[in-house]
């Protein structure tokens, strides 16, 4: 299991039976945490989460909350967990959105003028970024947090298509196989 980002000090507990357990871009007290409680299997990756230094497939599950809008370049963010993540693997995502509209250009907006502040960008596509990554929404639903903050979030499971949906669509597309 990955867990990219974590830094939710109680969900280290939860972690006691996976058999290896990689936190990348860990954060204060839970890097430290993490490190002191000696979990089997554990190992605190500190790099950057757009350059996972694990090999191609190699996680059942990763798990991805509030990681984009931290990342610098979350494109690759997700391009990067596609490529770690198993063939049959599950992605569990908990990530501020981008909403539509008016609310949406508001968004754009708070950005660009806290650009550098080294806060939080919440405005992420997400779900076209898994899209773009090649990765195949399972589930996914949409809410608005009662917090100051207004901006969505969009929680959910992703995972890679399936070798024969990926047969139907060069089918249907007339690509030769």
């Amino acid at each position: 299991m990955l867990d990219i980002g974590a830094h939710d000090l109680d969900d280290l507990t939860d972690y006691r039976n996976v058999c290896l357990l990689a936190l990348a871009g860990a954060t204060g007290p839970a890097c430290e945490r993490a490190k002191s409680m000696r979990l089997p299997g554990a190992e605190v990756e500190d790099g950057e989460l757009d350059t996972l230094r694990f090999p191609q497939n190699s996680f059942d599950v990763v798990v991805l909350r509030f990681s984009l809008c931290r990342a610098a370049k979350p494109e690759q963010t997700i391009a990067e967990v596609g490529r770690v993540l198993r063939p049959n693997g599950h992605l569990v995502f908990l990530e501020h959105t981008r909403a539509s509209g008016i609310v949406g250009n508001a968004q754009d907006r708070a950005d660009e003028i806290m650009r550098g502040s080294g806060r939080c960008h919440f405005n992420h596509e997400v779900l076209q970024g898994m899209h773009r990554a090649g990765l195949v929404l399972c589930r996914a639903e949409w809410f608005w947090p009662s917090a100051h903050l207004r901006a969505p979030l969009v929680a959910g499971v992703a995972s890679h298509p399936d070798p024969q949906y990926q047969r139907e669509l060069r089918w249907l597309s007339g690509e030769q196989e």
